[in-house]
């Protein structure tokens, strides 16, 4: 039991036990429903315990097969979603061969302040998503008397929201539950785990049993996630995960972006989409490449990278996989070339154009050794206008004392193709390991753009480093302010968690992955 108004536990009653075993879980609770004061809890095995919710002493227990919600009825019955069907059952939890008609996916229960059975659905309809609550009166012999919202694919009379995947209050998606209260509001929960996160949404009745007008929205969908400027926005356009946003600068701060288009296909799978595979799964690079604009996607540990692009409307498919990686380091540059870095080596595998499936072709790779004084590459960047190369890594009298980051220094070499080896400059990067106050300064993740270099470390709360480019000095130290606190921020887990764009006005938009309370840190710098 939690206190809303402290955020802390009221207790720690042990309920059940979970059991694992060959990393499966079993017995973890899928659903909770209160009535009458009675607390229902829906496990995975099928056990339904019922307790007093006053003070969680057991009342009875029974299982039905496959459940996965619950929801009560005026009167004491109950309905259970089972597998792939919803019936009815006595207070009890006895069959009384009652069943819905019609249910294709359901995913949640409850009933209404009308006494109606709410089923929100995302299974099909004329081949396409159903994502609506189907309305069912249950009185007498169940019957469905309405529906409420449309899914991804369904229109809008909002013209920009036609397409698929284009976003309004009344387009639902990845339904996860819905509720009203005693006045009749309507409550929206959307949800497909980590891979989109959580968006609550509530109407308001419209007084014929339905809703219409919508209230207010909150999300939370940036966990574990970071955002890529699409070109050609002047950075008012961003993909994150599952989302295109756009950003207003001329809006006040935090009220001045909107999600506009979810991306995930609604017939993906974990087969066929790394992001319901791995839900750390994000965009880290966007290039556009003979025409083709291409989303690269990379996990949280630097995994394979897929390519994404836009297919049916808002949507981005996966369409190929870069699943051999040489490290840490990787890198798509301009031209579609794709460069790595590890160990000693860098690698550069050119791009070859495109199959007539449409399908990303790649040449023969190419390879160099580290150059001196490097020992273990950790990160590339290759710039094909000015045939630059930088490589960040360790060094003999300079070496790892963790995992994953940046490394202790950073080099610019020019005319790398031309076969120049000598740098530009070299700097140490920022690390202190074992500080005497404050966190360990050890940076994870970097973007170049325009001018500058854009680092991000792991303990340093949200903080951006910049380095000018030309000569790889430090400029200065970007901190969040008061508009979110630090003390709302976290640590950085990403290896591409930061991205930049320069606008036309030579503004910079920095973008910064940032797990605490779920949300990404925009900076706005003109030097």
């Amino acid at each position: 039991r939690f206190e809303r108004a402290t955020y802390k536990y009221r207790d720690t009653t042990k309920l059940f036990e979970i059991t694992e075993k060959e990393n499966k879980r079993s017995g973890e609770a899928v659903g909770l429903t209160h009535a009458d004061g009675l607390l229902y809890i829906v496990r995975d095995n099928g056990e339904i315990l019922v307790r007093r919710a006053n003070d969680l002493s057991p009342v009875r227990t029974f299982t039905v097969p496959g459940a996965k919600d619950l929801a009560v009825a005026p009167g004491g019955a109950l309905w259970i979603l089972a597998n792939d069907s919803i019936a009815r059952y006595s207070s009890a939890g006895q069959s009384e061969n009652v069943s819905l008609p019609n249910v294709d996916k359901a995913a949640a229960l409850s009933f209404d302040n009308h006494g109606r059975l709410l089923v929100c659905d995302n299974g099909a309809r004329l081949n396409q998503e159903r994502q609506q609550v189907v309305i069912y009166d249950v009185k007498n012999a169940p019957r469905r008397v309405g529906e409420f919202g449309g899914g991804l694919w369904s229109w809008s009379d909002v013209p920009s929201a036609k397409q698929p995947g284009a976003l309004t209050p009344h387009k639902l998606f990845s339904l996860a539950g819905a509720g009203t209260d005693a006045a009749g509001n309507l409550y929206m929960a959307l949800s497909r785990g980590m891979a989109d996160g959580l968006v609550l949404r509530q109407f308001k009745p419209d007084g014929k049993g339905n809703w219409s007008a919508p209230g207010w929205e909150a999300s939370g969908v940036h966990f574990v996630d970071s955002v890529v400027p699409i070109p050609g926005t002047d950075g008012t356009q961003v993909y994150s995960r599952s989302r295109r946003i756009t950003l207003d600068f001329d809006a006040p701060i935090s009220e001045g972006w909107k999600a506009v288009g979810y991306t995930i296909p609604t017939d993906a799978t974990e087969q066929t989409d790394a992001r319901l595979k791995d839900p750390a799964y994000h965009p880290a690079f966007i290039r556009t490449v003979q025409g083709q604009q291409i989303i690269y996607m990379t996990p949280m540990m630097a995994g394979a990278m897929h390519f994404y692009r836009r297919a049916e409307g808002e949507f981005l498919r996966s369409f190929g996989v870069w699943d051999k990686r040489l490290g840490w380091g990787i890198f798509p540059d301009e031209k579609g070339d794709v460069w790595e870095a590890g160990d000693k080596k860098i690698r550069c595998t050119p791009f070859g154009g495109f199959s007539g499936l449409g399908q990303m072709k790649f040449g023969a790779p190419q390879e160099w050794d580290a150059p001196a004084p490097f020992s273990d590459l950790q990160r590339v960047v290759y710039l094909p206008q000015s045939d630059t190369l930088l490589l960040a890594g360790y060094t003999p009298d300079k070496k790892e004392e963790t995992w994953g980051i940046i490394g202790k220094v950073m080099m610019s070499i020019p005319n790398w193709r031309k076969g120049n080896r000598t740098p530009a400059w070299i700097i140490d990067v920022p690390h202190d390991w074992k500080p005497q106050n404050g966190p360990r300064i050890i940076m994870k993740t970097l973007t170049i753009e325009g001018d500058y270099i854009f680092m991000g470390g792991v303990e340093t709360r949200a903080q951006v480093w910049a380095f000018r480019l030309s000569d790889g000095a430090f400029v200065g130290v970007m901190n969040p302010g008061p508009e979110i606190n630090v003390e709302h921020t976290g640590w950085i887990d990403m290896v591409e968690a930061i991205s930049a764009t320069r606008r036309a006005n030579g503004e910079y938009v920095i973008y910064l992955e940032e797990d605490l309370r779920n949300k990404i840190v925009v900076f706005r710098w003109k030097p």
